[in-house]
């Protein structure tokens, strides 16, 4: 590491860098699971919500969700797609417009509404899914 007050070399700013993204997840994750678990108490749900599988119930705190989030957000090899199904059959999740059926104001723009996973990296579709929802969204 580079002594106080030097400029830290190339490697050392990228760590700091992947260290503060890491840390920016950490908190949105402590915040998604804070909410997801108000919804999970209610009882509205209780038909279609099964137990929590990550982190799980005995995770409480924001340093032992946090710790989740290190262990497990860079460990991925998957590309996670078809999990919230395109269409207007009874088994999709979102129309063509990506609105989530059901709901006002919510649509899903990633890799969860492309059918199936793609022969090559899931990250240029997503992001071209996302500027077609932007256009949408826009009316153009």
């Amino acid at each position: 590491m580079a002594e106080a007050g030097a400029t830290p070399s190339l490697s050392e700013a990228a760590w700091q860098g992947v260290s503060a993204a890491f840390a920016a997840l950490g908190r949105v994750f402590i915040c998604l699971d804070d909410r997801y678990r108000v919804i999970h108490a209610s009882t509205t749900l209780d038909d279609i919500l099964g137990r929590e599988l990550g982190p799980g119930g005995e995770a409480r705190s924001d340093t032992e969700i946090g710790a989740y989030v290190r262990d497990r957000a860079s460990g991925t090899i998957f590309h996670p797609v078809g999990t919230c199904k395109m269409g207007t059959d009874e088994m999709a999740v979102v129309d063509p417009t990506l609105r989530v059926h059901g709901l006002d104001g919510l649509r899903v723009v990633d890799a969860s509404i492309m059918p199936t996973l793609i022969g090559g990296n899931t990250n240029a579709p997503t992001i071209m899914i996302a500027e077609k929802a932007a256009a949408m969204m826009l009316g153009a």
